[in-house]
Parts: structure tokens; sequence; C-alpha cells
């Protein structure tokens, strides 16, 4: 894993973008047809799998920077303050999205989190250390991991292993979940989730 903690939600997102886009092409190529499905399908499956539940249940600790946190580096940004007893739902804007639940690093959410951006503070007033974009504003960024929820209740709930995960998780069977299943979003910062946090949109 790479050490800065930007850098490791950069893999993150990449991860999770890899895993979505290889599922979603192959369902796209095999929907009329499961049985359709060839070995190196099968085996590219698996590979996906894993990735998603080490993305899902990982929590490794990497080394931060930290900065004092400057109000100014949200004006004009929708957003709104909140602590890790703030579980279910809140409004950003105009959405309505709930905190399903926090862990370690990972807030699991449901609703629209297009945008969404996360200041996690380490301190009463010292927060992750951000990447600044050209007009020396703060940017922090965050892996978001889709999850259809069954399969998040199996991971992060009922604490499957991987090895049961991988058992029951077949193409045929993911393919069934995610007609039917809702998906929750984990969200996952550079180290733990603080005592309080700021989410808001980036538009």
């Amino acid at each position: 894993m790479m050490k800065k903690g930007n850098k490791y939600s950069i893999i993150i997102i990449r991860m999770a973008k890899v895993i979505l886009f290889f599922l979603a092409a192959l369902f796209a190529q095999n929907s009329f047809a499961q049985e359709s499905y060839t070995e190196e399908d099968r085996v590219q499956f698996v590979k996906s799998i894993y990735r998603l539940y080490d993305v899902t249940c990982s929590s490794e600790k990497v080394k931060i920077a930290t900065e004092v946190y400057n109000p100014q580096n949200l004006a004009g940004f929708p957003a709104v303050s909140l602590t890790r007893k703030d579980i279910g739902k809140f409004t950003l804007e105009n959405d309505t999205l709930e905190i399903i639940s926090i862990v370690g690093n990972r807030i699991v959410l449901e609703g629209n989190v297009g945008n969404l951006r996360l200041i996690n503070f380490v301190s009463d007033n010292e927060i992750v250390k951000g990447e600044r974009d050209e007009d020396g504003g703060l940017i922090q960024r965050w892996g978001v991991v889709v999850i259809p929820k069954s399969v998040y209740v199996d991971i992060c709930i009922n604490k499957m292993t991987y090895e049961e995960f991988d058992k029951l998780m077949t193409l045929e069977k993911w393919e069934e979940i995610t007609k039917k299943d809702e998906n929750y979003q984990i969200a996952k910062s550079e180290t733990e989730i603080g005592n309080k946090f700021i989410l808001y949109r980036d538009n």
C-alpha cells in the first residue's frame, strides 16, 4: 500500500472503478445467456469479488499529515457538520441521506453521494491534510465503494469470512442480487473517522 493518505484514497477509487466496470461489462455481455459465461469470466469474477471484499473490509492504518482547519475553505459549498453519534438521516441541500454506520475509517451511506466530499477531524481543530486546487482551495477526496445491501450485511454485519463469501458468491448469484438489491455506499477516509467530520458537496 502507498504510505500517503491521498494516494491511498486514489488507489481505493481506482480499485472500485475497475471492480464495477468489469462486473457491469460482464453482465451486459451475458445478461441473456448465463450459460455463456466462460472460464475466464469466472476467473476474473473471483478476482473482482476478492478486491470488493478487501476494499470493503480492510482498514489498514496509513501515516497522514494534518493541518489546522480553516472554515474559509468551505465558503460557498453546501456542507453539514456531523459527529460519530449522528447515525441516521441528515439533509444536505435538497437531498436526504442516511448514515447507516461508522466503523473505523468507513462511513456507510444511503442516498445521493454524488460529488460528496469529507473533511475528517483528527482533533478539535486539526483535519486530515488535503490537496490544494490552483486557487489554494482545499480538496478532500474519498473513495466510495458501491455494494448491494445484502452483500454489505453478509460481509460487515454477519462477519462472513472471505472463504465463506467466495463460496457463496457465484456469477449467477451476484447477477441475481444486483437485479433486486438496492445499494449502500461505503466511503473510506485515509484514517479513522474522528469524533466530528464535515460532509460537503463539491459542485
